[in-house]
């Protein structure tokens, strides 16, 4: 019998000291209590309570890496792990394209007659914030699936859906595409008919 509980002690003891797990999971786990959980760490070498304070903050940093990585952002890691928003952002690295993609993806939804993707259903163009920018969410998703758009290339709808981030639907091309590719749907003449008129108001002006 004397055999046996030494044996789980130290396997308490074991358990406590990865970090991994609290009094109150090893209790369940071993069938006691929370305090007959700190009385067995204490009595076989317990740790000092800055020690315990660092591998909870340990186990706690890995925890927001990991629902981080899921897109949660901090105030619900805040609900999740009953801690507080100001103790959640310390463990906050910046944010990149992979947490967005994330983060956003989830509330993109499938057309399944055009097969677009579409964030909450809007018909325009998504917009969102990045560190301290805007930038278009098809192409954060097109750099998270397909890699980093070239400088002073475009991303081209071949759905005419511009509210459309699904990556099979765009393809690269330059601003010259961009505008060949206006032309040849139709869509330019309104901006052509601006342009001719600020050039007749400018030859009227001359004159």
């Amino acid at each position: 019998m004397y055999g046996k509980k030494e044996e789980r002690n130290n396997q308490v003891v074991s358990l406590w000291s990865t970090g991994d797990y609290t009094l109150e999971e090893i209790g369940q786990r071993y069938h006691i209590t929370r305090e007959r959980v700190r009385q067995i760490i204490s009595a076989n070498g317990g740790i000092s309570s800055d020690e315990k304070r660092s591998i909870s903050m340990e186990k706690l940093k890995k925890d927001v890496a990991n629902l981080r990585a899921e897109g949660y952002n901090v105030s619900e890691i805040s609900d999740i792990t009953n801690t507080c928003c100001k103790v959640i952002k310390k463990y906050f690295e910046p944010k990149d394209i992979d947490w967005y993609y994330h983060r956003f993806m989830r509330s993109v939804t499938v057309d399944s007659t055009t097969g677009c993707w579409l964030f909450n259903d809007r018909k325009k163009r998504v917009s969102v914030k990045i560190e301290h920018s805007y930038t278009y969410l098809y192409r954060v998703i097109w750099e998270h699936l397909r890699g980093k758009i070239p400088d002073k290339m475009c991303l081209l709808h071949s759905c005419d859906n511009p509210a459309c981030v699904n990556p099979d639907h765009e393809f690269l091309g330059t601003f010259l595409d961009v505008l060949k590719n206006r032309d040849a749907k139709g869509r330019g003449k309104f901006w052509l008919g601006k342009i001719k008129a600020r050039q007749n108001a400018k030859t009227h002006a001359a004159l």
